[in-house]
């Protein structure tokens, strides 16, 4: 994990609904349904980076 980057959070433009964030997520703190943008529950991210990396349509955003 890379200390520099502190927040993760979904671009609801670019969010297709997929899921695969959600369901790479090691502590299922991704949630969302079809046809909607999914959201990060900020309380309960780790910050481990795993939706960052596995969204094909580059819909999560680090800062």
């Amino acid at each position: 994990m890379n200390q520099t980057y502190t927040h993760y959070e979904i671009d609801p433009e670019k969010c297709v609904s997929c899921g695969i964030c959600a369901q790479n997520c090691p502590v299922s703190v991704i949630s969302g349904e079809a046809g909607k943008p999914y959201f990060i529950n900020q309380e309960g991210c780790t910050k481990c980076g795993t939706c960052f990396d596995v969204c094909p349509y580059e819909a999560v955003k680090r800062s």
